[in-house]
């Protein structure tokens, strides 16, 4: 675990605004429609999720491929999310997907240890068009460090 920079990051996929609670259903659902369009679905591709907490409970997420900021194409009917650079928390998770939580609840626990106040922009990369298993890199953004990181 530790605390990177990282660089203005974009990813052009399907959206998703929902409360916490539906996410379980919409994300997939989501990457679901990113998988079926040949624009978004190169084997080379890098793939990730970009999720922004909005007040109440709701999150604003957009899983596709990752691609550079500057002149971005975005396929239509779909959208993207740019996480904007700045001090991230990371940690690298080798785990199955279903248990990614698991990785964020790590960076928020080793956060609180240390005096760090995190904000709500996550991004998540590693997945594969594939479903197969790999190494995600995890970011939450930091928003203040007061203790010893």
């Amino acid at each position: 675990m530790r605390i990177v920079q990282l660089s203005d990051t974009a990813v052009v996929g399907a959206p998703v605004v929902a409360k916490f609670s539906d996410l379980a259903v919409q994300v997939p659902d989501a990457w679901a429609r990113v998988f079926a369009d040949a624009s978004l679905s190169t084997e080379s591709s890098s793939y990730a999720e970009a999720s922004f907490e909005l007040p109440g409970g709701v999150y604003h997420e957009v899983v596709g491929c990752v691609r550079a900021v500057g002149g971005l194409q975005i396929p239509r009917g779909f959208a993207a999310a740019v996480v904007p650079a700045g001090r991230y928390a990371h940690v690298q998770f080798a785990g199955a997907e279903e248990n990614i939580a698991d990785g964020f609840r790590d960076i928020y626990d080793w956060a609180a240890e240390n005096g760090i106040e995190l904000g709500g922009r996550k991004l998540d990369v590693g997945y594969r068009r594939d479903g197969g298993a790999s190494v995600h890199d995890l970011y939450i953004d930091v928003v203040e460090v007061s203790g010893q990181a």
